[in-house]
């Protein structure tokens, strides 16, 4: 039973996604801060207020901001001068964190991240991201826990865009298939907790599901061109992206196959050019990253170099061989799109240097809103089982995933 029953796919989608998005604005915007952080964890997760503090570096530094460790760029405060902050800046920022100054700031309001020990690991797009909060952190007499509050607000809302999507799809008619509609609802349920839950410990990256959904349902209408641009703009977004680079390559060959240049018009023009930039920004920025993200500490125990080594020669072969098992039937069933995707998914899994349970948002999730690349009604309930069961497989042997963490969300 859909809700909603004689509304379209979209006007239904818009109303469930508006519903969620004023109930968890309303909860986010009134439940007491256990921390000044506002992770749901409570001094746990630092991301947001690290975003923040990136966008109100970079007109100091420029470039600098991927080129060169924080702490090489500010100065780090002494424990007297830190003494000094205000009450909500007492606690710094989490073990691997630091306090620094910066030229011009207000000196209630210094510098407060993450890992300054690193390049900002990050594309342009997240800095374009948090720059509303940052500006209005930086002008005015916001304090730094309200900073955070409105900070996880606005990724709510971010989020939600892509909870839109997510739910149009599900909507949509579809054929006869019961089977067919609970693998949908089952895949958008687990997509929806992830992402709420996620969000509220102060990710961004829901922020680039958004169009890596529309890249998906682009590649099912075969629109190349509006696959390339959107997947140029996620990548804008998140570098992690890239764990769906098969898709931006399946686009363009759409596009070089069918010629689909011959349609196009001005607007499409535009359109590529914007792609274009999008996605030049992104790979020239983690061209200067790269350096730095080779030398990244190991922190995957499918990682052939990760220690201790033991734990690779259990974990590992459990990784490849449920992927093997799952390649096996995607080829049987015909979904080459999926059988590929699988394949890169998993070398870059093995590749990567960090894999954490946050991760699973941009490295598996996106799978998951994908349409099958199959017609056939039975095979997509298939498809959508085993893309589950590899969620669940890597959330446990890649992703090191802890339980969801619902339970603090209660009381207020």
């Amino acid at each position: 039973m859909k809700p909603f029953p004689g509304w379209s796919a979209r006007r239904r989608a818009l109303t469930l996604t508006l519903i969620s998005l004023c109930a968890w604005e309303v909860w986010e915007g009134l439940r007491v801060f256990h921390h000044p952080w506002g992770d749901l964890k409570g001094a746990n997760y630092t991301d947001h207020f690290s975003h923040m503090n990136a966008a109100r570096a970079f007109p100091l530094v420029g470039l600098d901001l991927w080129r060169r460790p924080i702490d090489q760029l500010f100065r780090k405060l002494t424990p007297p001068e830190q003494a000094l902050l205000p009450q909500d800046l007492q606690a710094g920022a989490s073990y691997s964190g630091g306090v620094f100054t910066a030229p011009g700031w207000p000196a209630e309001k210094p510098l407060v991240t993450s890992w300054p020990n690193n390049p900002r690991n990050y594309p342009p797009g997240d800095l374009l991201l948090v720059a509303p909060v940052a500006a209005l952190y930086q002008q005015t007499s916001l304090s730094f826990t309200a900073a955070n509050r409105l900070l996880l607000m606005l990724f709510l809302l971010y989020a939600h865009v892509a909870i839109f999507f997510l739910f149009e799809s599900v909507l949509v008619s579809a054929p006869a298939s019961p089977m067919l509609e609970r693998a949908r609802q089952v895949t958008a349920a687990l997509v929806y907790f992830e992402v709420i839950h996620w969000t509220l410990e102060g990710f961004y990256d829901a922020a680039a599901l958004a169009p890596l959904i529309l890249c998906a349902r682009f590649l099912g209408q075969r629109r190349g061109l509006a696959a390339l641009v959107a997947f140029c703009a996620a990548s804008f977004i998140h570098f992690r992206v890239f764990f769906f680079a098969p898709w931006a390559v399946y686009a363009l060959v759409i596009v070089v196959r069918e010629r689909q240049w011959r349609g196009w018009h001005l607007v499409d023009l535009l359109a590529l050019a914007l792609g274009a930039v999008l996605g030049a920004i992104s790979l020239g920025v983690f061209f200067v990253l790269w350096p730095a993200v080779q030398h990244l500490p190991i922190h995957n125990f499918v990682n052939l170099a990760s220690s201790p080594g033991w734990l690779v020669c259990v974990l590992l072969p459990l990784l490849l061989a449920g992927a093997a098992l799952a390649g096996r039937e995607l080829w049987r069933l015909g979904a080459v799109l999926d059988l590929v995707q699988l394949c890169w998914m998993v070398l870059m899994m093995v590749a990567l240097h960090e894999s954490y349970p946050w991760h699973l948002l941009l490295a598996v999730i996106p799978w998951l809103c994908a349409p099958p690349s199959v017609e056939e009604p039975s095979a997509q309930v298939r498809i959508h089982w085993l893309r589950i069961a590899v969620l669940v497989g890597s959330a446990c042997l890649v992703f090191g995933y802890e339980l969801f963490s619902f339970w603090h969300l209660w009381p207020l």
